[in-house]
């Protein structure tokens, strides 16, 4: 057997013996410091689900169209997470089209840590603030 063929069969092992990590997203509608207004569902709206990895960044990430209500599911395949590794993951619930964040766009403000044993996790989000109102206190955007 070639020293390829055996690193693609160690690869298909570790990948089929690592759990897939299936997850979550809710929304905190009542978290203190947080976007006033309603989360308005549009035919654009859409979530980035990101695995990251504390000192390599994002590690997998998953796009999820169509989105209608909450909970929003996400599911990263097997990748076989390292032990003793930090690994977290970074949500974004975009109201409308595109990737660039806008007050009333839903992020977790806080870690949501993942572990190498870990097959479920739950990622709670609330709305970026404008940061030009005096009440804001959470994440935000805008002027200061």
């Amino acid at each position: 057997m070639s020293h390829k063929t055996l690193s693609a069969l160690i690869a298909t092992l570790a990948s089929a013996c690592s759990p897939a990590i299936n997850g979550a997203i809710t929304h905190d509608e009542d978290r203190e410091f947080s976007h006033p207004g309603p989360f308005e569902f549009t035919p654009e709206s859409h979530a980035v689900v990101e695995l990251r990895q504390t000192d390599l960044g994002v590690v997998d990430r998953v796009d999820i169209d169509g989105i209608d209500r909450f909970p929003i599911r996400f599911k990263f395949e097997p990748i076989g997470l390292e032990d003793g590794v930090e690994y977290s993951i970074q949500a974004v619930v975009y109201q409308g089209a595109g990737d660039e964040e806008q007050v009333g766009d839903l992020i977790n403000e806080t870690r949501t840590a993942v572990a190498s044993s870990f097959g479920s996790v739950r990622v709670v989000v609330s709305g970026l603030e404008d940061c030009s109102l005096d009440e804001a206190g959470g994440f935000c955007l805008g002027a200061d």
